[in-house]
């Protein structure tokens, strides 16, 4: 791997113990006296700064190039997760900089995959960083607890490495020596030109839905499940949060595994055949009742969840390039369905009745296979 690879591997590793650290706060959020509509809009307005940002990302990149982005994200970390370490004010206060947070997660998304985007193998390998960083957040939570360290204290193991992060991009390069980084007057006009031919295409809304509800769903994972588990009183919470950890570390090792199916199996077929297969896990996980078949259908979960998101970028991949106007709409879908889905979750869901949750998160899934079926079917007609 070259530098500029290892570079967004360890952004995608951040973005990761940020996403997922950020859901599994919601459990002490509710034991500081939060409603569950309140910690269900943590999430969601993480997620609609992810979603803005996705939707300004490509300009900005077109803008002001790669390079500088990077830099703006790195800051929207360490600066977002900094309130966590301090009591917030009020709620709003907590909102604003969980929302600047969610805006240097849009930015990392898209700079991280056009940079990905040469090749199906560096996509996957920069998904896996994310699901590393994403399975190592609740066992640094778990452990820090451990230990009686409060928990607001692990708002570190994000603003670090964020700042670490800013001094190993300097010497990179990312973009083009024609496409100079740095602030200048050049009008957009006189760079390259924006073309919005894609909207043109109607697979580019079919991969459009497919990041909304995945997303959604996985910030529903990612943020709900431990509330479920420990709820329906199938997992204790310590288990809960060490569950979440193996899914997200099988999540690792199917991403790499995908390398292989992919030889064997169409993009648009591997797809299909793993989101029915995390279908059935949620179905399975919603009518269990029992600790040891909880265990079993929450491995399941992992292990098809685990090629889902990259398998979704490789479908996209003719879409992903350029200037990233393309794949920064294709990523704020992501980020729209991540900010509708936890908060729908927050309105719905009861203590007296916590498998509304995973009924609402099978529903979504189905949705799903449906628009993978209509992927594949117009890939089919276009070739």
């Amino acid at each position: 791997m070259s530098k500029k690879q290892i570079t967004i591997c360890l952004a995608f590793f951040i973005n990761g113990i940020l996403a997922v650290m950020t859901g599994t706060f919601m459990s002490y959020f509710l034991e500081e006296g939060l409603s569950y509509q309140a910690s269900g809009f943590i999430p969601s307005i993480q997620s609609a700064g992810n979603l803005i940002m996705g939707l300004c990302s490509g300009f900005l990149i077109h803008r002001y190039g790669k390079k500088i982005s990077s830099y703006v994200y790195c800051i929207c970390f360490a600066l977002g997760f900094s309130c966590i370490l301090f009591r917030f004010f009020n709620l709003y206060c907590l909102y604003i900089f969980i929302f600047i947070s969610g805006l240097g997660w849009g930015l990392c998304n898209n700079v991280c995959h056009l940079i990905a985007a040469e090749k199906s193998s560096s996509t996957i390998f920069l998904h896996c960083s994310y699901a590393i960083g994403a399975s190592l957040a609740p066992l640094i939570v778990k452990t820090t607890q451990f230990f009686q360290i409060p928990w607001r204290m692990n708002a570190w193991f994000v603003i670090i490495p964020s700042f670490l992060l800013i001094f190993l991009i300097v010497p990179q390069t990312f973009d083009a020596p024609k496409d100079p980084l740095s602030f200048s007057t050049t009008s957009l006009a006189q760079k390259e030109k924006i073309t919005l031919s894609f909207l043109l295409e109607p697979r580019y809304y079919s991969i459009f839905f497919l990041y909304f509800f995945y997303n959604g769903v996985e910030a529903c994972i990612n943020s709900w499940i431990i509330t479920y588990l420990s709820g329906a009183q199938l997992l204790s919470l310590s288990l809960a949060q060490t569950m979440l950890s193996i899914i997200w570390a099988l999540v690792i090792v199917y991403r790499l595994l995908n390398i292989v199916f992919l030889r064997f199996l169409q993009r648009q077929v591997l797809l299909l055949l793993e989101l029915v297969g995390l279908v059935v896990s949620l179905f399975l996980l919603t009518i269990t009742h029992t600790c040891w078949c909880a265990i079993v259908f929450l491995i399941m979960l992992g292990s098809f969840m685990g090629g889902i998101s990259p398998c979704i970028a490789i479908n996209a991949r003719e879409f992903i390039n350029g200037s990233g106007l393309s794949s920064g709409l294709l990523f704020s879908g992501g980020g729209l369905g991540a900010t509708i889905l936890p908060a729908l979750i927050g309105f719905l869901s009861n203590p007296d009745h916590p498998r509304i949750i995973m009924i609402f998160l099978t529903s979504c899934t189905f949705v799903l296979v449906v628009f993978s079926i209509v992927n594949l079917f117009l890939l089919h007609k276009k070739a």
